[in-house]
């Protein structure tokens, strides 16, 4: 329909007015909701294994002195960081453990702490390249067993050693290539960990607005 069709009576409508009347209250809510970041502890129990996919992302502390700092020109203060380690069911898209470490702690140092939280067993462990070491798999088999699979990328100067899976890894990723051993292992897997990571960063956005790790996690 023509917009001119309604022109001659279109000045008969009266025009709308509203008016918001409780901003204040908005705001705070707003505010407040901001300064906390929630992790989910609440862990179901499985039925049987699962596979475990770990990740984890940097998130950088919020001090609210940016504009102070453009304003009155302040001395850049020093960025902290938290990081956010979690532990996610592939099948169902579960988040099934989580930890928030300071910026110190690397993904290794931070797994026993994350597999504690685990309430099931758990018969295949897929990670990146960061978890690819010795301590960290004597860690997850101490965890869940001697005869849980772990998928780990090994670098692509890795040699042969004393592990039997790590040496089954190597030798398909020299005879097949690395992409088809991660279609053959399932390592893909590995991108829904990312992709619930930045669910949460949609969530509680990307940077922290509580310095107190103790204020950050519930």
């Amino acid at each position: 329909m023509p917009i001119k069709f309604n022109a001659s009576r279109r000045d008969r409508f009266a025009k709308a007015k509203y008016r918001v009347t409780n901003w204040a209250e908005y705001n705070e809510a707003l505010r407040l909701r901001a300064q906390t970041l929630l992790i989910v502890s609440d862990i179901r129990t499985v039925g049987g294994p699962i596979t475990l996919v770990a990740d984890s992302t940097g998130l950088r502390v919020h001090g609210g002195r940016d504009w102070m700092r453009e304003k009155h020109g302040l001395p850049k203060a020093r960025k902290a960081w938290r990081k956010l380690n979690i532990g996610l069911g592939p099948e169902n898209g579960e988040l099934v453990a989580s930890r928030l470490e300071s910026e110190h702690v690397g993904d290794p140092g931070a797994l026993p702490d994350l597999l504690a939280e685990m309430a099931g067993l758990v018969h295949r462990f897929i990670a990146d390249g960061a978890y690819d070491g010795t301590p960290s798999a004597a860690t997850i088999r101490q965890t869940f067993g001697a005869d849980v699979e772990l998928i780990i990328p090994p670098p692509k100067n890795a040699v042969p050693g004393e592990c039997a899976a790590c040496n089954a890894h190597i030798d398909m990723i020299a005879n097949e290539g690395r992409m088809a051993w991660q279609k053959a292992t399932g390592c893909g897997q590995r991108s829904r960990g990312e992709v619930q990571i930045g669910r949460c960063k949609q969530v509680i956005g990307s940077k922290l607005r509580v310095r107190l790790q103790s204020f950050s996690e519930c």
